[in-house]
């Protein structure tokens, strides 16, 4: 399982969406559809003391206007981030291959 407080989180999704969308991910540590927002969001929730009550990450974030969702490169690979943290890759969003290779690494397939 990938946790989206994991220290090595994002070099784990990174390894599926490569090395330039980890670059667009520093350089844009406010996008809503990024990873650096949704982690916020999960460290809020722990700061509220909430760390397992099933509030949606997207009740807590800043902004948040959609689900806690992380586009991937191009936004092909959508994962989503669930109440308690865990970084799910949408199913219809990925090849099998890909799903495979998400599976391989320890994300959950949805």
């Amino acid at each position: 399982m990938v946790r989206i407080d994991h220290p090595d989180a994002l070099e784990t999704l990174a390894t599926i969406e490569g090395a330039q969308w980890r670059f667009g991910q520093e350089k844009n540590p406010s996008d809503s559809r990024g990873f650096f927002f949704w982690r916020r969001a999960w460290e809020a929730k722990i700061a509220a003391g909430l760390r397992d009550v099933p509030v949606p990450l997207a009740a807590i974030a800043e902004r948040a206007t959609c689900g806690a969702m992380i586009c991937g490169a191009e936004g092909h690979h959508r994962y989503r981030v669930d109440p308690w943290g865990e970084i799910v890759l949408e199913r219809e969003s990925a090849s099998p291959d890909d799903k495979e290779r998400a599976e391989a690494l320890g994300f959950r397939v949805d």
